[in-house]
């Protein structure tokens, strides 16, 4: 089949737009995608490929500014892309040697103690990306059992779905994304998690609930991150644990200045390839 390869310029690096970006263009026909510094590379087939659709789509995409935006067209090498993006572009990923994520083509064999199946319809949330391991990473070593969970920007789920692996009481997952949302449901169903509720919304959402978490995961970006967290905090529990990612170390002075205006205290960073993960604590007043 031949392809059409789109690669989008993001004047701001941003992992989340990138995000978003890829949902809507599954919507009018783009079926796989590549996150890559400074943007993201989108594959469409040649016969269904229409850029006036495209131009209009993004045009109507919330949080995104079409101005910050600029792209590329080429036409691809008739090949048979789907055996290619299966074998080369979805490899299992391992996350400190405790747990491996891979695509429901593949069985493997393994020794790891959690072992998650996430499809590969596109490749961000599967734990490639740097926010998404270090995220798995401190779920990995974090106390979970018995927690109430919210992944806000739950994705394709799979913070939430280790969570509930590792004994969570329960887990609710929130994306305003429609895509996401079907998605997260469905890799739940291949990984046997009955315990993990998705809402499609955004952060108004969290009014309606009447619950409080345990343990907060949000690894989106750092606007919404900065515009949401107090809404994050009036549902976190007393001494409960919230986890920001999807920001640069650039922008960690002011998470962290936020943060403590809204009473909570830095426990611990990390960071990749500049890309930073911080756990913070609510104090209890």
């Amino acid at each position: 089949m031949e392809y059409i390869q789109v690669f989008f310029h993001n004047a701001d690096n941003d992992y989340y737009t990138n995000d978003i970006l890829a949902e809507y263009l599954c919507e009018i026909g783009f079926d796989s995608f590549e996150n890559i510094n400074m943007g993201l590379v989108a594959y469409c087939p040649n016969s269904i490929f229409n850029e006036s659709l495209m131009i209009d789509t993004i045009k109507e995409i919330p949080f995104i500014d079409y101005k910050k935006l600029s792209y590329s067209i080429k036409k691809m090498e008739d090949k048979n892309w789907n055996a290619i993006w299966e074998s080369d572009s979805f490899k299992p990923i391992i996350v400190d040697n405790k747990c491996i994520i891979h695509s429901s083509n593949y069985s493997y064999q393994t020794e790891y103690q959690y072992d998650i199946i996430i499809n590969p319809t596109q490749s961000f949330g599967t734990g490639y990306h740097e926010t998404t391991r270090m995220m798995l990473s401190f779920i990995l070593y974090s106390d979970i059992r018995n927690k109430n969970i919210l992944d806000f920007g739950c994705g394709t789920g799979v913070l939430g779905i280790l969570s509930c692996k590792r004994e969570a009481k329960s887990a609710i997952g929130i994306d305003i994304d429609n895509w996401s949302v079907e998605c997260a449901k469905n890799n739940c169903k291949l990984n046997n998690v009955d315990n993990f509720e998705i809402l499609l919304g955004d952060s108004m959402l969290l009014n309606n609930l009447n619950k409080q978490f345990d343990i907060i995961f949000a690894n989106i970006n750092r606007n919404i991150i900065l515009s949401d967290m107090e809404r994050y905090v009036k549902v976190l529990k007393n001494g409960g644990d919230i986890y920001f990612s999807g920001f640069y170390s650039t922008d960690l002075d002011v998470i962290i200045s936020a943060a403590n205006k809204n009473n909570l205290e830095l426990e611990e960073k990390k960071e990749d390839n500049n890309w930073i993960a911080v756990k913070f604590k609510k104090k209890v007043i």
